[in-house]
């Protein structure tokens, strides 16, 4: 009987790749995916330190994972492998750590009929490719990048991840080949830091990768996942105005919209630089959807700060906040500085800039209205008379399916009837 997995993951689009990857490895050395509700005899468990909740959700999986898979060994990676390694070796169960900056080298924790996963050859390293980095039949993720050199002063997952790497340009070149080859409408190019692609390796910028991936390829949709302000160069404005492939759509952390306190964070960038690219980008780039992440109620954000800051968010261009409650996090620089913010302010606050993101949402949607956008099908709805679409400047709505699979993509008119959001082709 061929021995039994199961692999959950928590956390970010990269850890999401990295779970697709593996997956794929113990797939290919006869490793067979244990159903619902069976228990397994092995169980990788990918976890996140993003925020204290993020810490704590990694806990309960793994507590699950133990109760629910009696005997089992359990791996656990991730960040929080690294920051809360200390709990988890005080939780019961058959429990092994495989230190983040290890996790595609799992062949030192696992083997299976006496094969080990770097024996397999299958070059988890370079994130070569596998036909696995797939989420659903229909997008994929790829990192080419990991780590983070930057230390905000409330982050713990540049620890957690180490130094900024670059997975070479010929391993991304071939994962894209390989996951066009396979049908695959699109591609989410992802990393901790991923404008820092190429800058310790010497092969470049990411406007450069993105391009060359473009002259190397035929069909593909790509999708640039979160970048950092001063990452954005002019060539990758310009592939986003002139490239029909390259998804109309970035996410750009703010954190912040007050200079004092993206100081204290120890943001690199003033909050006026920031807004301004969103300007330029709206003006370059027509239809570009702009998200951002917004931390609420950081240390020495005021009352008065707050409100500033909400009216700037409201003038900016950012069409969606990821909105994130202040996670004092025990050894990180924020933890000890003065004028931490109540809970209940934290609270509040964040409820608040997520009613903002959710009009500013709703403005884009109405912008919208009636264009013709090129869209991929994620999936069928629950009564398979419309087919899910995803549109390249990241609006999800349904249209009639019509004899339309998940996997495919075309083109579609976006409107809003009624308390829906239908599209007639």
């Amino acid at each position: 009987m061929p021995l039994k997995f199961k692999l959950k993951t928590l956390g970010c689009k990269v850890n999401q790749s990295e779970s697709a990857v593996l997956s794929a490895a113990f797939r290919e050395l006869g490793l067979v995916e244990a159903e619902s509700g069976e228990n397994a005899e092995l169980v990788l468990l990918n976890t996140c330190t993003v925020t204290a909740k993020s810490d704590y959700q990694s806990r309960q999986m793994i507590r699950r994972a133990v109760r629910e898979n009696p005997g089992a060994r359990i791996l656990v990676t991730g960040c929080y492998a690294e920051s809360g390694a200390q709990d988890i070796r005080r939780l019961e169960g058959n429990v092994t750590i495989v230190p983040n900056l290890q996790k595609l080298d799992i062949n030192h924790y696992i083997r299976y009929n006496n094969i080990s996963l770097y024996d397999n050859k299958l070059n988890l390293g370079s994130l070569s490719g596998s036909p696995s980095v797939l989420n659903g039949r229909s997008r994929a993720f790829l990192k080419v990048q990991d780590g983070c050199d930057n230390q905000c002063t409330y982050c713990a997952v540049w620890k957690a991840r180490g130094r900024s790497r670059s997975i070479l340009k010929k391993y991304v070149l071939s994962g894209v080949r390989s996951l066009e080859q396979q049908g695959v409408p699109e591609v989410v190019l992802t990393g901790v830091h991923i404008g820092f692609w190429g800058r310790d390796t010497g092969e470049g910028a990411l406007s450069g990768l993105v391009r060359e991936i473009l002259d190397r390829t035929e069909r593909i949709r790509l999708r640039i996942s979160s970048i950092e302000p001063r990452e954005v160069d002019d060539d990758l404005i310009c592939l986003l105005r002139n490239e029909e492939r390259v998804c109309r759509h970035l996410h750009i952390p703010i954190q912040a919209a007050d200079n004092g306190i993206l100081s204290c964070m120890g943001r690199s960038y003033k909050v006026e630089e920031c807004l301004d690219l969103t300007r330029t980008l709206a003006q370059e780039v027509p239809g570009i959807c702009l998200g951002t992440d917004v931390i609420a109620g950081f240390p020495g954000e005021s009352d008065s700060i707050f409100e500033i800051s909400l009216k700037l968010l409201k003038s900016s261009k950012f069409a969606y906040f990821h909105v994130f409650p202040y996670s004092r996090r025990s050894g990180t620089v924020a933890a000890n500085l003065p004028d931490q913010v109540t809970g209940k302010k934290v609270k509040h606050r964040a409820e608040r800039l997520r009613r903002l993101s959710a009009r500013l949402r709703n403005d884009f949607y109405r912008s919208q209205e009636n264009t013709k956008l090129h869209v991929i099908y994620e999936g069928s709805s629950t009564n398979n008379m419309n087919i899910k679409c995803l549109s390249d400047n990241y609006i999800r709505f349904d249209i009639p399916a019509e004899g339309r699979t998940p996997g495919g993509n075309g083109w579609a008119v976006f409107t809003r009837p009624g308390n829906g959001q239908m599209c007639n082709v």
